[in-house]
């Protein structure tokens, strides 16, 4: 069990760590995407091949992320595991408030396990970290240990130095169309390239997760950009992943499907860490 909750994690942290390759603008771009179907017609006589390729894209957006100082998002993700015929499905549902210059971060969100859930909340800025406790319905500064390794480096989320080479790693199964106001990056593969991208999106989310991925097998891998043609920040993320891990005495198959939506790019007042979560006692962790 602690394997597949290990795996789970993984997959949560990579969806997340796919958010680090873009930034936000208005969700409201969203609409452009989502007619009623009643116009399906109609919104197919708008879908057309983009005249910007993948490589120029990225360079646009990774420009265009200079000018962000601030953001909110929010993750929704669904991971599904089978090991020995038993499923497992944990919901993770994320808000995030992020600031880049100073770096400060703020996670609040649930994750859900059958009919157990759990409330969560962190900060983060610059090297401290603080975790609000469900339990004990009190905050704790995270002293340097295993915990804050497992965490630390969401503190750079919204950060798009991994954008080129991400991209370019699944640019020759990509497609790029232009929709309305949006760009549309749409990735579908299941060979070594889907893994490749899978394991740099989650290694650079979190480093210590390597072993979950070397006995990984991708059967389906998708991956959709939705970027605004005017700001070139992207509005929506969105990815599905079917595979299985190859294990000594044990195997599992998993699915995971996330969504990331984006809004207040530079919009953000009032963001600082409350002084009763500065001021918190350091967490006891037993010996970390």
């Amino acid at each position: 069990m602690k394997k597949v909750n290990k795996l789970l994690m993984a997959l949560a942290l990579c969806s997340i760590s796919l958010v680090a390759v873009g930034c936000s603008s208005k969700g409201d771009n969203n609409n452009n995407n989502n007619n009623n179907t009643n116009n399906t017609e109609k919104k197919e006589d708008t879908i057309k091949k983009a005249d910007i390729s993948i490589g120029e894209l990225s360079n646009k957006m990774s420009e265009a992320s200079k000018t962000i100082k601030n953001l909110k998002l929010k993750l929704n993700n669904k991971s599904t595991s089978d090991i020995f015929g038993k499923g497992i499905t944990i919901n993770l549902e994320t808000e995030i408030t992020a600031s880049t210059d100073p770096v400060l971060v703020k996670l609040e969100g649930k994750t859900i396990m059958g009919e157990h859930s759990s409330d969560y909340k962190m900060y983060f800025s610059g090297d401290e970290m603080f975790f609000y406790s469900s339990m004990t319905k009190e905050w704790a500064k995270v002293p340097n240990g295993k915990f804050k390794e497992v965490f630390k480096k969401q503190k750079d989320i919204g950060n798009l130095d991994d954008i080129p080479e991400i991209l370019k790693i699944i640019e020759k199964n990509s497609v790029v169309t232009d929709e309305g106001s949006n760009y549309i990056i749409s990735y579908s593969g299941n060979d070594e390239t889907a893994k490749q991208a899978l394991f740099k999106a989650a290694i650079s989310a979190q480093p210590t997760l390597e072993n979950s991925f070397k006995n990984m097998q991708i059967e389906k891998f998708e991956l959709k950009y939705v970027i605004d043609k005017n700001t070139f920040y992207p509005v929506e993320i969105l990815s599905v992943i079917k595979g299985n891990i190859k294990g000594d005495k044990e195997g599992m198959s998993f699915d995971a499907e996330s969504k990331t939506t984006f809004s207040d790019i530079n919009q953000v007042k009032g963001f600082t860490i409350p002084d009763e979560v500065k001021n918190a006692k350091e967490m006891n962790l037993n010996g970390k």
